[in-house]
């Protein structure tokens, strides 16, 4: 079994026997807490931190494609009091 990166954690036996069962199944990519949440959720955490720096324009463009990928409809006053009204 090989990792891309040094196995650390307090818990991490848990995760050698998951890998061996994904392996098992010739299952080849693993999203785990570290950085696979943020892949999943295409960066939400992006939309908050450009709304915060007021670039929206860049905030508007990224989460149109987000709701592009997603089936849900854009709305300029959605993301204007999501990402920059309701976090100030």
């Amino acid at each position: 079994m090989d990792t891309e990166e040094p196995a650390m954690g307090p818990n991490l036996y848990i995760n050698f026997k998951i890998l061996e069962e994904l392996q098992n199944k010739k299952i080849d990519v693993l999203y785990e807490g570290i950085g696979g949440d943020s892949a999943i959720s295409h960066g939400h955490g992006l939309f908050y931190k450009l709304g915060r720096e007021l670039k929206c324009i860049k905030l508007f463009d990224q989460y149109k494609k987000h709701c592009s990928n997603k089936g849900v409809k854009f709305s300029y006053i959605n993301c204007i009091k999501t990402f920059v009204i309701k976090p100030r």
